[in-house]
């Protein structure tokens, strides 16, 4: 899940040119994190972003966005990243969708954890219903293509999603063979 939830962060907003102090910090946290699985990096990671100045001042940016994903996520933190979600104001329509999304999965992933299956079945319909719409507007983007399929794998029979992804990967230029490889394995971890 934590490679997952990390991929999902990138995908967002892809990666960010802002290199600040605060960020590198952040980063250096989150890296740690990943590979001693010490939560306490990312409690200092949590404290860094509720604590800096421009969080306190404007919020969940397009800057910061990135962050609250793998930190509150994996704190459980899921109360008070959707109030944060919700009071983000924006004319930026890219900016404001990838919010919905992080918001859907955000209470996806707070009924999972609450094993509620009705309602975490109904935020994977939302974020489907979302991933459709952005390949509507790109269609040969592989990332929205990944996240779709695995999200689909949480409610649709594999085998069915096994022939959809070979046939798209027939068809050739959407699919490189890592993401075909990468979606497969995917697939098969999630239960359906």
């Amino acid at each position: 899940m934590k490679k997952f939830i990390i991929i999902i962060s990138l995908l967002i907003v892809g990666c960010q040119n802002n290199h600040t102090k605060l960020y590198s910090e952040i980063n250096k946290k989150l890296n740690n994190w990943y590979k001693t699985e010490n939560k306490t990096y990312l409690n200092e990671a949590y404290k860094l972003i509720v604590n800096s100045k421009e969080f306190k001042e404007k919020g969940i940016t397009r800057k910061n966005l990135p962050f609250f994903n793998p930190v509150f996520f994996e704190l459980k933190k899921y109360d008070e990243l959707d109030s944060l979600l919700s009071n983000v104001q924006s004319n930026d329509k890219v900016f404001l969708d990838n919010i919905k999304y992080l918001k859907y999965f955000n209470l996806y992933n707070k009924f999972k954890d609450n094993g509620n299956e009705k309602q975490e079945h109904y935020y994977v319909k939302k974020i489907i219903k979302l991933l459709n719409e952005k390949l509507k507007k790109k269609p040969n983007d592989a990332d929205t293509y990944a996240m779709l399929f695995i999200f689909r794998s949480k409610i649709e029979p594999h085998e069915k999603l096994k022939k959809e992804l070979d046939s798209i990967k027939e068809k050739g230029g959407i699919i490189s063979d890592f993401f075909y490889h990468y979606i497969l394995d995917k697939i098969e971890n999630n239960p359906y």
